[in-house]
């Protein structure tokens, strides 16, 4: 989906980069001399998390709460609650934001937090302080966006549910609460679960559907299936996806005369896309590899760099 921006009569600018069912990804930005620092606002509709670039004050309204917001905080919303903000930089506000719905944000909390899970507000916390490998994911995620006019659906809504876990879990870890774990499922019903979804997204001719609409089809929330799947296979569903495609153009590569077609009917978006992706794995382009496969020799070194990766056999959590 292509940008879009919604710019308030005070000033206030509100970009979506990408929006799709139960999941948003997007920036707030606030001029220093705009009317929306004046009046109290609403938190967006979804729960979500915050991550500032600039920092400002906050106020919670309903409790009066308040504090100064700095990076590397990230902010907990619950969805809709009344909050009025400051600024303390000439720069004004800047921030971006995740959101998934009410719905998925529960069932994620009730990981770690059952108690707070049964009260219809997700969130416990307001605050967080990110660690650095997390703020590089958030920031990978945030670039992929906004720079691609049709970003991959299921790479975006799976990454934002493993930014939410992650800030999760280190936000209660960091409080000293103790995790609650549910109770581990069978083990077949899980192989089960991910050999039908490997199935769907092997014979699709079409590219992926959105997390949302492949959890759909098997009847199970987008949460616990990216659980599942990473637990059977020790892969996210996106990394599944990227490794079966890289397989299949590698077994076109060396009678290929097109890259672009190889990229494309290995599921692709186009050719730099898969330049990208595949240079990164086995660390050579696509041209080299294919020069290496017709002439017989060097064969041993287009080899994935990445450790393989061993199914777990332990049930997941």
């Amino acid at each position: 989906m292509a940008t879009k921006s919604y710019i308030s009569p005070d000033g206030a600018v509100r970009t979506s980069d990408y929006r799709s069912g139960r999941f948003e990804i997007g920036r707030i930005r606030f001029p220093f001399h705009s009317q929306a620092w004046e009046r109290e606002n609403l938190s967006g509709p979804g729960c979500g998390l915050v991550f500032p670039t600039l920092p400002y004050r906050l106020t919670l309204m309903k409790t009066g709460i308040e504090t100064i917001v700095l990076p590397p905080t990230v902010l907990f919303t619950n969805g809709m609650d009344p909050i009025a903000r400051r600024p303390v930089t000439p720069q004004g506000l800047l921030s971006d934001f995740v959101e998934i719905s009410r719905v998925l944000a529960i069932e994620i909390v009730s990981e770690f937090d059952s108690a707070q899970s049964d009260t219809g507000k997700p969130f416990r916390f307001l605050e967080g302080t990110l660690p650095p490998a997390l703020v590089l994911q958030v920031s990978a995620l945030l670039r992929s966006t906004r720079s691609s006019n049709d970003p991959d659906p299921l790479y975006v809504e799976e990454s934002i549910l493993n930014i939410v876990q992650a800030a999760l879990h280190v936000s209660y870890s960091a409080r000293g609460h103790k995790l609650r774990h549910r109770k581990r499922p069978l083990r077949k019903k899980q192989i089960d679960i991910v050999a039908d979804v490997i199935h769907r997204l092997t014979t699709q001719s079409a590219r992926p559907a959105s997390l949302q609409e492949l959890a759909s089809s098997v009847d199970l929330s987008a949460a616990y299936l990216c659980r599942v799947f990473r637990g059977v296979t020790g892969q996210t569903i996106h990394e599944f996806l990227t490794h079966q495609r890289l397989r299949l153009a590698l077994n076109q590569l060396a009678d290929a005369i097109d890259l672009t077609a190889v990229a494309v009917s290995s599921g692709f978006y186009d050719a730099p896309q898969f330049t990208r992706t595949f240079r990164r794995e086995f660390g050579v382009t696509p041209s080299r590899a294919r020069q290496a496969l017709r002439n017989g020799h060097g064969i041993n070194d287009i080899t994935i760099r990445k450790a393989s990766r061993t199914p777990i056999t332990a049930p997941c959590n």
